[in-house]
């Protein structure tokens, strides 16, 4: 007992000196800088790593930004760790991942394959496509007051959060859909100027969603624009708050709010063989401006408003499965959903399920309903 509590005091007086021993790993907060946001590029016989930390809150220090190159990922990072004048890169905060549209092109494999692999990246970072640019470029730009790309890319993702969208994917779910299907979507941005006004000549830059980029094996072969990313929202059960803009019987702008919707999608079998794919949407909708149409009573009205909303959201996902279809990639995960349904003919099937993609036919019915109507009749009155 008494060798037992000897030892105790004994820890008890190392850790109140202070002993250096025990905390062989501590390191000052000042020396470390938390890196946020990862970019990457390909470059001739390698890649190039493009890192950013957040700017420091109440210090006049600014952001990071530093850039390395190697025959590796890993070798561009240890490129970057021994070149540093900081003393210490802490990685394992990492909060977006950014790729250039001609890295994109030429493939996302080691770096997919890296995320997984990796200690210190997690899994459900969100990835970004940034269209007509290299991640170097948009990284090395800055924002409304003095902003780095790392703020820029966190008040996107509240945005989106706020408006209940899910447009911003996370590498995990990008692994699995190219894993199970062989595409995937990947949020793409474009790095533009602000609307903000700058104080100096030098414009500053922000980065806006812009739809979706497609990816095929790990390869980028085109975009969604903003506007009929809508369908895949849809067909893939993630709608959030989504304004619309729609066109009276005189050709005059009524905007719109989409609040909620989804889809159902039921396979078409002709006794063995998959024909096509029967897709059910549901959407509602509320009234934000329009004109009065006096030769219109709101029941008429409503039934008008309803048509459109139904053709909008319909035309935005038959472009979708269109898209879908052409490119022979199934980025909307449809050969889950039809083997969930029927997992016994699915699995007898004598082709793949890409390889019939393009021939199947897709039949789109949407069910539209309208909420505070009673805010559409009053406005007749």
């Amino acid at each position: 007992m008494k060798k037992v509590l000897s030892v105790i005091l004994s820890l008890n007086l190392l850790i109140l000196s202070g002993c250096s021993g025990l905390y062989s790993n501590f390191r000052e907060l000042e020396q470390i800088r938390v890196i946020q946001t990862m970019g990457l590029d390909y470059i001739p016989g390698g890649v190039q790593l493009t890192l950013s930390s957040a700017n420091v809150e109440n210090e006049d220090e600014t952001a990071l930004c530093v850039s390395g190159s190697g025959s590796s990922i890993s070798e561009a990072l240890d490129h970057i760790q021994s070149n540093s004048s900081q003393d210490d890169l802490f990685l394992s905060h990492i909060k977006q991942l950014l790729i250039g549209e001609q890295s994109a092109k030429h493939g996302l494999e080691p770096c997919l394959s890296y995320i997984c692999r990796s200690r210190d990246l997690r899994i459900d970072t969100p990835l970004f496509i940034v269209k007509d640019k290299t991640a170097k470029e948009t990284m090395s730009g800055s924002g409304s007051g003095g902003k780095g790309i790392s703020e820029i890319f966190q008040a996107l993702e509240t945005t989106e959060s706020e408006q209940h969208n899910s447009r911003i994917l996370r590498a995990s779910e990008v692994i699995n859909n190219l894993a199970k299907y062989g595409g995937a979507l990947i949020s793409a941005v474009e790095y533009t100027v602000s609307a903000e006004d700058s104080k100096d000549d030098e414009q500053e830059m922000t980065a806006v969603l812009s739809g979706y980029a497609v990816i095929k094996d790990s390869e980028l072969c085109g975009y969604i624009d903003m506007e009929n990313s809508l369908g895949a929202d849809f067909l893939l059960n993630r709608v959030g708050i989504a304004d619309i803009l729609i066109t009276d019987r005189l050709g005059r702008p009524i905007s719109m709010e989409i609040s909620s919707g989804g889809s159902e999608i039921k396979p078409v079998w002709e006794e063995n063989k998959l024909k096509g794919l029967d897709v059910f949407i549901n959407v509602k909708a509320m009234v934000l401006e329009m004109q009065e149409d006096e030769q219109l009573m709101s029941e008429e009205l409503s039934d008008y408003l309803i048509s459109q909303l139904e053709s909008y959201v319909s035309s935005k996902a038959a472009y979708v499965l269109q898209m879908s279809r052409k490119l022979q990639t199934d980025f909307l995960g449809l050969a889950g959903i039809v083997n969930m349904d029927s997992p016994i003919k699915f699995r007898g099937m004598a082709e793949s399920f890409a390889d019939v993609l393009p021939a199947l036919e897709i039949k789109v019915s949407v069910s539209g309903e309208l909420c505070h109507t009673k805010d559409i009749k009053e406005g007749q009155n």
